[in-house]
């Protein structure tokens, strides 16, 4: 289980770096804030998603599930919007938005009632 949390914070780490590209000489503050916002955002967005995944397993889920599918896209409406005032960069949100977007998919996919 801990491998996992340090690959994954490794990845992560390395992920906005390689999005967000600033002279590594000089350590501007712009430069290391848009990177400190978008880890922020993808961490909490990570557990979010978490939750999302354990929340389709329950029975709740699967006795309304067409309910969940609406509440599940304006969520992913609402965060778009989130993710754009925090972040401020819509090149920045696209990765995090596909995240949302194929998390959706596929706890719809795996539903056991879903037509």
């Amino acid at each position: 289980g801990s491998a996992f949390l340090v690959l994954g914070s490794y990845i992560t780490l390395k992920g906005s770096s390689s999005i967000i590209i600033g002279d590594e000489t000089s350590k501007n503050d712009h430069v290391v804030a848009k990177r400190a916002h978008f880890i922020w955002a993808s961490l909490c967005l990570q557990a979010m998603i978490l939750c999302l995944l354990e929340f389709s397993y329950s029975d709740s889920y699967k006795n309304d599930i067409y309910r969940y599918v609406v509440m599940f896209k304006f969520g992913q409406i609402a965060f778009d919007v989130i993710l754009s005032h925090v972040i401020r960069d819509k090149l920045l949100i696209a990765p995090l938005l596909v995240l949302i977007q194929m998390s959706e998919i596929l706890v719809t996919i795996g539903a056991r009632d879903f037509v």
